[in-house]
């Protein structure tokens, strides 16, 4: 058995500062009556009941899937210089992922000529995950129905509750490249893309979920409301460049460059109450703030990240042995671009969170790495 129970803070004791438990918090909303004690300050996540692993993968589940293509072109202008445009796209078309199907139980339950309160205390919600593909129809044993009966059923897409997930990529990119002469080569490219959709991932970065195509986003339908936007990955402009330059016939030099644009953010907060109940017992990880819905990508937007790094070989003249030693520089020109922000925009308790759009972490600073290289 799981379950969380509030209580006011009343300090620590004994060896380690095990916190003590004072008065019952009777205020949290959405909470049951403990399993020890019979007061209403717990949220039981988990009655001790039996699993049962017929329920626990759809049967009609399908593989995870995208589709792709790539249109370009490249033309030759000389024996050394060549420009290139190339078109991507890339859709998903399978998504496997934990579903919560007890709304669409409840539909069921209804359906078989239940009373509506009987069903919603059958399923509450939350209380069976499948592993299926949302968005479609699965077909799985739910769990006991007012009857006692569990039964395997196929829920429709409908009454499940959930869309399709979607993640589009669309990019142009330019390219031109100069092949190396014995004296310098130069090589660029520019991109513009767009990656939108309302599923990131089998994780997800905004909230740091990282069990693999276990995230929260189909744990009950709230957690869609605004889930469709820009996507953390989106990043509108993306410009490359690298190339060398033989000074001598002992040095080279490189350089490589990077700037990219600035991704957007959210504001992840708790799905209110009124909107979806078991989702607001997760104090977090839906697209609301301070009860408002804020869709995904429109909260605000981070910083441009821009990076040189440079390098020189020189070409050591050992008879016999292909020797040389090389100096990197990487982010020559120390910048400190935000590489990523705080966006919770609220603590587990609903109040605001100070830290929101605070920074996390920054650009790596600048490094300098020396490597000695000898062939035999």
């Amino acid at each position: 058995m799981t379950y969380t129970r509030y209580n006011l803070f009343n300090g620590v004791s004994g060896a380690g500062s095990v916190p003590v438990a004072g008065t019952p918090l009777l205020s949290v909303v959405n909470t049951t009556n403990c399993p020890d004690t019979g007061i209403k300050n717990c949220e039981v996540s988990a009655d001790g009941s039996a699993f049962n692993p017929a329920g626990a993968i759809a049967s009609n589940i399908k593989p995870q899937s995208d589709r792709e293509f790539i249109i370009g072109a490249e033309h030759q202008f000389s024996d050394r210089i060549r420009i290139g445009a190339y078109f991507t796209h890339r859709q998903l078309t399978n998504v496997i992922e934990d579903v919560s199907i007890d709304v669409g139980a409840r539909a069921y339950c209804v359906g078989k000529g239940f009373t509506a309160a009987a069903c919603l205390s059958a399923y509450p919600g939350g209380s069976q995950f499948v592993i299926g593909n949302p968005g479609k129809d699965i077909t799985t044993q739910i769990n006991k129905l007012p009857d006692g009966s569990t039964p395997t059923v196929t829920l429709k897409k409908d009454d499940l509750g959930y869309p399709k997930p979607s993640r589009n990529y669309n990019a142009l990119t330019l390219t031109f490249d100069r092949s190396f002469d014995e004296k310098w080569s130069l090589s660029a490219s520019y991109t513009l893309a767009f990656d939108k959709g309302n599923y990131e991932g089998g994780v997800r970065s905004e909230n740091g979920q990282l069990a693999i195509n276990r995230t929260a986003d189909f744990d009950s339908p709230g957690f869609v409301n605004g889930a469709y936007g820009y996507l953390p990955n989106d990043r509108r402009h993306s410009f490359k460049a690298y190339g060398s330059y033989r000074l001598f016939e002992a040095l080279d030099l490189g350089a490589n460059m990077l700037v990219q644009s600035a991704p957007r953010y959210s504001c992840i907060g708790a799905v209110p109450l009124a909107v979806d109940a078991y989702a607001n017992t997760y104090h977090g990880y839906g697209y609301y703030c301070q009860g408002q819905l804020i869709p995904r990508g429109t909260a605000f937007t981070g910083d441009w990240l821009a990076q040189v790094d440079v390098s020189a070989v020189v070409h050591l003249p050992i008879p016999h042995l292909k020797a040389s030693l090389r100096l990197d520089v990487f982010n020559l020109f120390a910048s400190s671009a935000v590489t990523s922000f705080n966006n919770f925009g609220e603590l587990s308790d609903g109040s605001a969170n100070s830290d929101y759009r605070a920074p996390v972490n920054y650009q790596t600073p600048r490094s300098v790495r020396l490597t000695a290289v000898v062939g035999f």
